[in-house]
């Protein structure tokens, strides 16, 4: 980001009564993720969603990842299943951590509108039997089950 785009954004911020905090360079480095951080760091609480807050519209797809562990994949996936109308994600066990900087960071906004929820997999068997869902598997290795 351009100084001139954070000048803005503090601004849009402030209009809006959202806390600001200065931070000397150290302590910025310290808490930024990142090797080369933009300038600016939020502290966020994400939305905390249940597999009931993930209702699929007939033949509305619902993502679903099983132990996907890369966290940029999982926002990305997010980020693309929000973008194409589904309903919801459901992440099972081993599957990288939402709140994950680089989760967020792919997600690109996604994880605070699109309905999310981890789950084990028994939970999840019992919602596809409730909702009457489709199921559909792929598997990176491709191959027969």
């Amino acid at each position: 980001m351009q100084p001139s785009d954070i000048e803005k954004l503090l601004a849009q911020l402030a209009g809006h009564a959202v806390p600001i905090e200065e931070l000397s360079e150290h302590s910025f480095q310290q808490l930024a993720d990142t090797e080369t951080p933009q300038g600016l760091l939020a502290v966020v609480t994400l939305p905390t969603w249940t597999l009931a807050d993930i209702a699929p519209a007939p033949r509305q797809p619902v993502l679903v990842l099983d132990a996907v562990q890369d966290p940029g994949n999982v926002g990305t996936l997010l980020r693309t299943a929000f973008g194409l109308g589904a309903a919801g994600a459901i992440l099972l066990r081993g599957s990288a951590d939402l709140a994950n900087p680089k989760v967020l960071r792919a997600a690109m906004g996604a994880t605070f509108r699109f309905p999310t929820a981890s789950v084990e997999p028994d939970a999840f068997v019992t919602w596809c039997r409730r909702e009457s869902v489709e199921v559909w598997i792929a598997a990176a290795e491709g191959g027969g089950w």
